[in-house]
């Protein structure tokens, strides 16, 4: 089953979701470190390719795709090339201090995009109310 959101989301904010949500996981990780004075550096992995590529996957139904064949090519294409690029980082060190420093604000985004999206939803809901 494939998760909707309230109102269509674009190609390109469609493209951008698996990636913010890679760069924040990765940043938590690297700011994580740093408030612990680790002397190890983030690792990228399959995993994460895995979880962006399913990111991709849920939010594929709720594109407003400009054609067919766009639909067909992105919504397979993309996923399977990020699960792809997930395998062939596997074990990537990252430095604490990039990986926050990317991560923290791919975190901020990912915020700002959740709080707006939900309070669009309680606005449509409100004047559905009346």
């Amino acid at each position: 089953m494939l998760c909707r959101v309230g109102r269509p989301l674009s190609v390109s904010a469609w493209l951008s979701a698996p990636v913010l949500f890679t760069a924040a996981v990765l940043g938590l990780t690297g700011a994580g470190g740093l408030v612990l004075r680790a002397t190890w550096a983030v690792t990228l992995s399959s995993w994460l390719g895995g979880a962006a590529a399913a990111v991709a996957t849920a939010l594929a139904g709720s594109v407003n795709w400009r054609s067919p064949v766009q639909r067909v090519a992105l919504s397979v294409g993309y996923p399977a090339g990020l699960l792809g690029l997930g395998l062939v980082s596997d074990a990537v060190a990252v430095p604490l201090g990039a990986a926050a420093a990317v991560g923290i604000p791919a975190a901020a985004v990912l915020v700002v995009l959740v709080v707006r999206q939900l309070m669009g939803e309680s606005a449509s809901e409100a004047r559905h109310a009346r």
